[in-house]
């Protein structure tokens, strides 16, 4: 099955979590016995929640390189929900107390435990292939990694978090050097380098002055 279809399914899911939660608002609140009722309560929050996730990750599984973790959440999420609530609906609205049994199965603890994996391993990590990915879908935000991108003369380059423009010039090895030095097409003085934080997606331009004789 394919992201797209996955996709397709994670939006049916949270649509039907919706559905299934107004009807029981207006049409069975006083039909069911208030256990039953809370039963299906909970089926409606786990599935609606667990639908949210679950098209999160297809989203990140569509802006980084292909991830057998991020697959693997994805199809526990899917089952996970069909399991957990599904079994509880039964319970809930048909009085078919085996089914309860199931439930347990359905709980999609091993969806966040492959999603935490997969973080862990570096979906987010400084460097890493993916990152950069999530860096052009999400450019103006920090997103956790601890560093950020710029462009340096046209060309891409990664800082940490909170780094000045003279940290930039230090790391150029032009921090002796005669230069000019312009954030954003506005020209920064000397003086003010060491000032001036520079932020994700910024556009700087140094220009080294090479005397001559």
């Amino acid at each position: 099955m394919n992201t797209a279809t996955h996709l397709r399914l994670a939006a049916l899911s949270g649509f039907v979590a919706v559905a299934i939660g107004a009807f029981a608002a207006h049409g069975l609140k006083g039909r069911l016995p208030p256990a039953m009722f809370d039963v299906l309560q909970t089926a409606v929050q786990y599935q609606f929640y667990h639908s949210l996730a679950w098209l999160l990750v297809l989203v990140l599984a569509l802006r980084s390189a292909p991830s057998l973790w991020l697959r693997l959440s994805a199809r526990c999420f899917g089952a996970g929900i069909l399991l957990f609530s599904g079994s509880l609906y039964v319970l809930a609205l048909g009085g078919i107390h085996r089914f309860g049994m199931v439930t347990p199965l359905g709980a999609p603890l091993s969806c966040w435990a492959g999603c935490r994996w997969r973080l862990q391993r570096g979906l987010w990590s400084p460097g890493h292939p993916q990152t950069a990915s999530v860096v052009k879908y999400w450019p103006n935000r920090k997103i956790g990694i601890g560093s950020m991108r710029i462009q340096v003369n046209g060309d891409t380059m990664e800082l940490r978090d909170g780094s000045s423009l003279a940290d930039l010039v230090e790391k150029l090895g032009l921090g002796d050097k005669r230069i000019a030095a312009e954030v954003n097409l506005e020209i920064v003085p000397r003086s003010e380098h060491r000032s001036l934080q520079l932020s994700d997606g910024d556009r700087v331009e140094i220009v080294h002055a090479i005397g001559g004789g």
